[in-house]
């Protein structure tokens, strides 16, 4: 190797290496000199992580059976997020357990007595486009959540079913569940 091009090697690297030092120390805390007075310098970072929060959801009441048709009902929710691109949504019930969402009748007579349920979730307030769900596992959601939820903002829809079927050969009394709605940034 000609000695003209060890030279330029060397200062290439001798520049490289000082470029590398100035950048390193642009962001590292630096002490001040002693003197009259004295600078100092330090960066400050924090991080934000995503976030989100289920707003404005409603109990949903199936009303009362009258021995024809499937009972549903629904509630529109907003999800709101610190600006993450996409969600997933996990609904459990909260009572039993099993791969199938259940409602329970509450008296003490037929206390064992449930009945299937169908879940759906619509990322749109109404009904519209919704997926129906299972218990316990998590349905993703390209488009976002808002990044503000007033008092009558709506983005999202949760909605249950009973089949008539279900209906006509269950037990009387009160039936009732909880659902409990898990939603996390993508």
């Amino acid at each position: 190797m000609s000695q003209k091009i060890c030279k330029s090697i060397f200062f290439t690297a001798i520049i490289v290496l000082f470029t590398i030092i100035a950048a390193a120390d642009t962001w590292a805390a630096r002490d001040g000199q002693i003197g009259a007075t004295s600078t100092a310098y330090t960066q400050v970072t924090l991080s934000i992580p995503p976030r989100i929060q289920i707003n404005n959801i409603q109990d949903i009441n199936l009303g009362l059976y009258q021995d024809q048709g499937d009972l549903n009902g629904n509630t529109n929710l907003c999800i709101y997020t610190n600006g993450v691109d996409g969600y997933k949504v996990n609904v459990s019930n909260t009572e039993g357990a099993g791969s199938d969402f259940q409602i329970f009748n509450q008296s003490q007579i037929h206390k064992t007595a449930s009945l299937p349920m169908e879940v759906s979730w619509s990322n749109r307030s109404g009904q519209t486009e919704s997926k129906r769900l299972k218990q316990n596992t998590a349905v993703k959601f390209d488009k976002m959540a808002k990044s503000d939820c007033g008092a009558q903002d709506y983005n999202a829809n949760l909605s249950v079913n009973v089949k008539d079927e279900h209906l006509r050969a269950a037990p009387s009394g009160i039936y009732s569940t909880h659902l409990a709605v898990m939603v996390e940034p993508l």
